[in-house]
C-alpha cells in the first residue's frame, strides 16, 4: 500500500488525552491510541480535529469505513479546514471504493484550493491520478509537490516509478531515484525501484546490487523479492527463481505477478506446461488487467499442441494488445497447425506489419510458404530471420530450414 501523508491536530481542550493518543501512535500502538483519542472526544465533542485524528487511527487499524465516518465529522464541523478536507479525500481513496473516485478528487481539489502551497495535498492528489491512469496529471502533481518540498524523497521516487514503468525512461527514472536514496538511505524502494531500471537496461549487476540491498533493508519485500526472482531467472538458476516466487506466494496469495512469473518460468524452463497454465490462470483471476497473460496462457496450450485452446487466448490477448507483434504471430502459428492457411497468413502478414523485426513472425510465415510450395519465398524468409538473429533466441530451426529446403 502506498504511503499517505496525514497531519495530526492537536488543540487545548483534551489535550492530556490527545497527548498519550499521538505518544502511542507514533509506537504503532493503535489501540491504545484509539483509546485515548475517544477519551478525548468524550471530553469535548465539538472538536473537529479529534475526529481528524480518530479518522487516521482508524486507517491504520484498516477499519475505512469508521475512518470515513470521522472524516466526515470533522468536515461536518469545519467545512473550509484544508486540512480535513485532504483527510476526507484520503480516507475515501483508502476505502477503495470505485464509486467514491468523484469525491476523491474533489476533497483533494479543495484541500488545494484552501491551501496551494501544501505539498502533501499535491503529492496524496498526485497518488490518486495515478491509480486512475491519469499519468501526465499524476506526474504534474508529484512535481508540484517537489518543487513545493525538495526534501520529499518519497516524490521523488514516485517520479521514477513513472517513468520507469510507464514511460520507459529508465535512465531519467534511475536520476529521481538517485536523488530520492541521497535524502534516505534506508528506504528499502528506492534501491528497488532504481535495481529495476537496471534490470530492464541489461546491468545485472548493477540490478543484482540495489535488490540486495533493498533486501538488507527490508527482507520480505516482495517486489525486491521478484526482481530477486527475475535475476536469477535471466542467469538459467530457474530453480532458485521458483523457490523465492514460491516465498512471495505463500506470504501473499494475491500476488498476481508472482504467480504469473512461475507461470512463465514453468513453462518455458522446466516444461511443466499445465502447473504454469494454472498459475498464469491464477494470476489472471487476481488481476484481470495484467499485460500478456493471455498470450502466456497461449503459448502454454500450444506447446501442448492444444491449438483450439490456445486461440481463444490469442484472441483476447490482441482484444487487449492491439499493437502487439507476438500475439497476431503466436495466433497465426495456432491457425497454421489448425490448417486455416488464410487465417494463418493474415495474422503472421499484421504480426510483421506490427514489428519488421520479428524473426519469429519470418520464421512462421516461411513455414506457410512450404506448405504452400513457394519455396522461393520462404527461403527469403528464412533468411530474413536469420539476419534478425533467430538463433539468439530460439535456436538452430532456421537454419536447418535453411540447409534443407534453400541449400541447393
Amino acid at each position: 500500500m502506498r504511503k499517505f501523508f496525514f497531519t495530526l491536530l492537536v488543540c487545548l481542550s483534551g489535550i492530556t488525552q490527545m497527548n498519550k493518543s499521538n505518544k502511542y501512535l507514533d509506537k504503532n500502538e493503535y489501540e491504545k491510541a484509539l483509546l485515548y483519542i475517544n477519551k478525548a472526544i468524550q471530553e469535548d465533542s465539538s472538536n473537529p480535529s479529534y475526529y481528524h485524528n480518530r479518522s487516521i487511527i482508524h486507517s491504520y487499524l484498516r477499519d475505512f469505513n469508521q475512518a470515513v465516518t470521522d472524516e466526515q465529522k470533522a468536515l461536518a464541523l469545519a467545512p473550509d479546514e484544508h486540512l480535513f478536507n485532504n483527510g476526507m479525500a484520503a480516507a475515501y481513496q483508502r476505502r477503495g471504493r470505485i464509486e467514491d473516485s468523484s469525491l476523491i478528487l474533489h476533497y483533494y481539489n479543495e484541500a488545494i484550493k484552501l491551501d496551494r502551497t501544501n505539498a502533501t495535498y499535491y503529492f496524496n492528489r498526485a497518488l490518486f491520478l495515478e491509480s486512475q491512469d491519469k499519468t501526465k496529471e499524476a506526474l504534474r502533481d508529484f512535481y508540484l509537490a517537489q518543487k513545493l518540498d525538495p526534501s520529499m524523497s518519497d516524490a521523488y521516487y514516485e517520479i521514477g516509478s513513472i517513468k520507469s514503468m510507464d514511460m520507459q525512461y529508465f535512465s531519467e527514472a534511475i536520476e529521481d531515484f538517485d536523488k530520492a536514496i541521497k535524502m534516505k538511505p534506508t528506504e528499502a524502494k528506492y534501491y528497488h525501484g532504481r535495481g529495476e531500471c537496471f534490470y530492464k537496461m541489461g546491468d545485472m549487476d548493477k540490478a543484482s546490487k540495489d535488490c540486495e540491498k533493498a533486501l538488507a533493508l527490508a527482507p520480505d519485500n516482495s517486489s525486491a523479492l521478484l526482481l530477486k526472482a527475475s535475476l536469477y531467472e535471466v542467469t538459467g538458476k530457474v530453480e532458485e527463481a521458483v523457490k523465492i516466487l514460491d516465498q512471495v506466494i505463500s506470504k501473499d496469495t494475491l500476488a498476481w505477478d508472482a504467480y504469473n512469473n512461475r507461470g512463465i518460468i514453468k513453462l518455458f524452463w522446466i516444461k511443466q506446461y499445465e502447473s504454469g497454465i494454472a498459475d498464469l490462470k491464477k494470476a489472471f483471476a487476481i488481476n484481470p488487467n495484467a499485460p500478456m497473460i493471455h498470450n502466456n496462457i497461449g503459448l502454454g496450450y500450444s506447446t501442448l499442441e492444444r491449438y483450439e485452446e490456445a486461440i481463444p487466448e490469442f484472441d483476447l490477448a490482441i482484444k487487449e494488445m492491439p499493437e502487439s507483434s507476438f500475439a497476431y504471430n503466436n495466433r497465426g502459428y495456432a491457425k497454421f497447425k489448425m490448417n486455416d492457411t488464410d487465417g494463418a497468413f493474415t495474422d503472421i502478414l499484421q504480426s510483421i506489419r506490427l514489428d519488421p523485426s520479428n524473426s519469429y513472425a519470418f520464421r512462421n510465415r516461411a513455414l506457410i510458404y512450404l506448405e504452400l510450395k513457394r519455396k522461393e519465398d520462404a527461403c527469403l524468409d528464412l533468411m530474413r530471420a536469420k539476419e534478425l538473429k533467430f538463433a539468439t533466441f530460439y535456436g538452430t530451426e532456421v537454419q536447418e530450414l535453411i540447409d534443407k529446403h534453400c541449400s541447393k
